[in-house]
């Protein structure tokens, strides 16, 4: 006998354990959606549906390796106005770790889940994804500073995607204006990306070329950055020491192009039970059925045009 869910009854559970995962919803200003928790598998050798295969030393299903030593870690404070009424929108932690060769910018809530998988805190995690942003919490953005190529990864539902570029050279015109960040002396400077403008203020005290996203090619650090129409906004709040290493997640990741990711997002706002039900893991025997009609999420502006 099988068993059929209409996605929506799914979304209004707690928590939905299949053979792979572990269901847990959240909500926030875009609605109750679903995120996920790897947990335990025996399985030594995982194959995605693209045909490669990827080697899970040990037990636990989170399995990791370690790209680069974080030498500073530098937590930004983000703005995402909303498309209906740009005054207001989502605000969210990031950290960027900076390393000698490679950084990691990503969520300061997955840098906390990815280090209670690797202690295996489930209890915890559960408690934490519980607050997590769901449309951004698992996107990463790791970038190698030598050939300036990107590896941008995400997740819908219970399923990774991931592109690769080398995003375009801003070019960055410096002014002689400087204001202090936290207790650093910036320099600001304005350029064009990707059909935005953006005002940024950088500091040479830290003297590493990279920045918040994909800001960089400044002869420093910038702590501050915000588009031309008050859109979208990055504002330094910490800067210390990075401690440990920068890691990266193992997992079955379908490759996929820049403009598809910006597709799929499109598509997972205006219908997010629908999209994400295509992209849900299925416990043996279990048909999961997304309504006919549906409400889309309150959109949010892209960084990128």
């Amino acid at each position: 006998m099988r068993c059929v869910f209409t996605l929506s009854a799914l979304l209004m559970a707690s928590i939905f354990a299949d053979a792979q995962h572990t269901i847990v919803t959240s909500e926030s200003a875009f609605g109750k959606h679903t995120l996920f928790e790897d947990s335990k598998s025996p399985r030594k050798t995982l194959k995605s549906a693209d045909g490669r295969t990827v080697e899970i030393e040990g037990e636990p299903g989170y399995s990791y390796s370690i790209i680069d030593e974080c030498r500073i870690q530098v937590k930004y404070k983000i703005f995402l106005a909303y498309t209906d009424t740009p005054e207001k929108g989502i605000e969210d932690d990031m950290l960027l770790q900076i390393g000698t060769n490679k950084t990691k910018y990503y969520s300061t809530l997955l840098h906390s889940f990815d280090s209670l998988m690797q202690a295996q805190a489930s209890p915890d995690v559960h408690i934490l994804l519980a607050h997590a942003n769901p449309v951004y919490f698992h996107n990463a953005l790791y970038t190698d500073m030598v050939t300036g190529k990107t590896n941008f990864v995400c997740r819908f539902a219970t399923e990774d995607f991931e592109y690769t570029e080398i995003p375009p050279t801003i070019d960055w015109t410096l002014s002689e204006e400087t204001k202090d960040i936290l207790g650093y002396t910036c320099t600001k400077a304005t350029g064009g990306f990707r059909g935005r403008t953006y005002e940024a203020w950088f500091t040479e005290e830290i003297p590493v070329s990279t920045g918040p996203w994909k800001l960089r090619g400044l002869p420093g650090t910038i702590l501050s950055a915000k588009d031309s129409e008050g859109l979208c906004g990055f504002e330094a709040v910490s800067v210390k020491k990075g401690e440990g290493v920068i890691e990266r997640p193992e997992y079955l990741y379908f490759r996929i192009s820049r403009d598809k990711y910006y597709s799929m997002l499109k598509q997972f706002f205006n219908a997010p039970l629908r999209f994400t039900s295509m992209h849900m893991s299925r416990a043996p025997g279990i048909v999961i059925t997304p309504p006919a009609k549906e409400t889309p999420l309150r959109s949010v502006v892209q960084l990128e045009r």
